[in-house]
């Protein structure tokens, strides 16, 4: 019961749809909930309707909580630990542009026929898809950097997208 109510509360905090991984491996990686018993709650929370999908990108899913899960939340929320409530708190305040960033910045590279690589960078919100591109590399090593890096230039990257040719 608890573990559920730590999802529910998790989800209010964060205030915007997010990717089941990404909440599951928040909660784990703080020792709020493991990771087997997070999967259940999540599954068991989706079920009830207490937390459901608010949109869904080619690969991905988002899900918020519901109307239900906040006023489930607010009858039990005095369940939840205080140490936990604190500590979802402080990491979603020092965190959430990161986690944001996680799901909303992916790429991925496969290689090609001719031995080459395609690197698929892409910007995503939580109802549309803002950029993707895709760049032919030569190397594995080259592919490996772009899509590590990434995350950190994607904004950049759209910023100046956006300022040279959209003028």
């Amino acid at each position: 019961m608890v573990d559920k109510l730590i999802l529910l509360f998790i989800f209010d905090k964060l205030e915007v749809p997010m990717q089941e991984d990404i909440v599951v491996e928040m909660a784990d990686a703080n020792g709020w909930i493991p990771y087997i018993d997070c999967k259940s709650a999540f599954a068991a929370l989706v079920s009830s309707g207490f937390i459901a999908v608010v949109s869904q990108g080619k690969a991905t899913k988002r899900y918020a909580i519901t109307a239900d899960g906040r006023e489930c939340l607010s009858h039990f929320y005095t369940n939840i630990p205080n140490s936990v409530r604190e500590s979802v708190i402080e990491d979603i305040k020092q965190n959430r542009f990161n986690y944001r960033k996680k799901q909303d910045y992916t790429s991925d590279y496969f290689r090609n026929q001719d031995q080459s690589y395609t690197v698929v960078l892409k910007i995503e919100s939580t109802s549309v898809q803002l950029m993707e591109i895709r760049l032919v590399v030569q190397d594995r090593n080259t592919a490996k950097w772009l899509y590590k890096v990434w995350p950190e230039k994607a904004s950049t990257v759209y910023e100046f997208i956006n300022e040279n040719l959209l003028e």
